[in-house]
């Protein structure tokens, strides 16, 4: 928990400078996952990257990927706020699936940009592909930071 805090800090201050001192493209890339009692805490930090200044900056690519668990388990029953899939309508219910997000610019909303459904977020493989589509994505569009 003491990383999970100090990490935290360290993007909140992220979120805070980065957008006054670059001049280029960038690109925002993060790995949520906790399928156990934890999970409110990083539907809390996504709530809090969407509202930063950050997230809305036109020159920010962001791609997060966020497990949702086991809504019995971590009590955490309502569906993320806030979140839109590409069709531009809300979530309406609370799956244990897999999605990768990107704040989509034109909207102004976080998107799902792919649903991979229920995933082993601990496996190797997970974890290149994700960063694998978030880094194609972002260097086709130009980021360089």
């Amino acid at each position: 928990m003491k990383y999970a805090s100090i990490w935290s800090l360290l993007v909140g201050v992220l979120m805070l400078v980065a957008p006054s001192v670059r001049a280029n493209k960038l690109c925002f890339v993060i790995y949520q996952m906790a399928d156990n009692d934890l999970e409110w805490f990083i539907r809390q930090d996504l709530i809090e990257y969407m509202q930063s200044d950050l997230m809305k900056d036109p020159d920010t690519i962001s791609w997060i990927y966020f497990d949702n668990g086991d809504p019995v388990v971590e009590d955490t029953p309502d569906p993320l706020p806030d979140i839109f899939d590409t069709q531009g309508n809300p979530l309406q219910t609370r799956e244990q699936d897999v999605y990768y997000l990107n704040y989509n610019h034109e909207y102004s909303e976080m998107q799902i940009a792919k649903n991979l459904g229920e995933l082993n977020s601990d496996t190797v493989s997970a974890i290149q592909d994700f960063v694998t589509t978030a880094f194609r994505d972002c260097n086709e569009k130009g980021a360089t930071d």
